[in-house]
């Protein structure tokens, strides 16, 4: 008795794997094609000027980035239906190419590279600098990292919810008792350990100012 895999013939799936590759090879371009455009409207930006000062590259970078983003947002609507839950973090979500394109253009520049030096015509994101040593998280950019996963978070208990609502529920509770526990840790006063004060006394003994100083001992003289 054939089964409902024994349906599935070969075409179908080598039909389907060709529809896949060709949307990656398409994605792959089309991802290229606005890194291309991004850093040539940049060149244009800043009069096709090398060796400009890093702070005016990355302002150039982000005025094209802002006008782009506008227009990608607005094409992104037609693929994202009126009264979709969450649409607006879901039209976002469709323009993510854009935010990592000026990332990586962005990681570029601070690295110490010129954009203007690029090639727009030739440019590939694996031909770009990319800063080395850690990256250094200032406390606004951790804050914007936490604002995210929270986001985050609350996005896929609302999912959870949709389809499990007690597991939600519980779900949120053991959450909401560990913020608290963590609140409690954060408001409660830490303890600052003073430095010794150490001095030195007249006879040029070492000692510590919070212990009573212990008379010099006299040296032993030779018999």
């Amino acid at each position: 008795m054939k089964t409902a895999i024994d349906a599935v013939s070969d075409k179908q799936i080598a039909t389907l794997a060709n529809d896949i590759l060709n949307s990656t090879n398409s994605l792959d371009s089309g991802r290229t094609s606005y890194l291309r455009l991004m850093v040539a409207a940049t060149h244009a930006e800043l009069a096709h000027k090398r060796g400009t000062e890093t702070v005016v590259q990355l302002a150039a970078l982000r005025a094209v980035h802002v006008r782009f983003y506008e227009i990608v947002l607005r094409e992104a609507e037609a693929h994202v239906p009126q009264g979709t839950r969450g649409r607006s973090v879901l039209l976002h979500k469709r323009a993510n190419f854009a935010r990592t394109t000026l990332s990586a253009l962005r990681n570029h520049v601070r690295a110490g590279a010129d954009i203007c030096a690029l090639k727009a015509e030739k440019v590939t994101k694996g031909a770009l600098s990319v800063r080395e040593g850690p990256r250094i998280l200032t406390p606004r950019r951790l804050r914007t990292v936490a604002e995210r996963y929270s986001k985050g978070l609350l996005g896929a208990f609302e999912g959870l919810a949709e389809v499990d609502k007690p597991a939600a529920i519980e779900g949120l509770q053991a959450i909401l008792a560990q913020v608290t526990k963590r609140l409690a840790s954060l408001n409660r006063p830490t303890k600052r350990r003073e430095a010794p004060h150490v001095m030195r006394t007249g006879d040029g003994a070492w000692f510590n100012r919070q212990q009573p100083a212990q008379p010099a001992q006299p040296e032993a003289r030779p018999s």
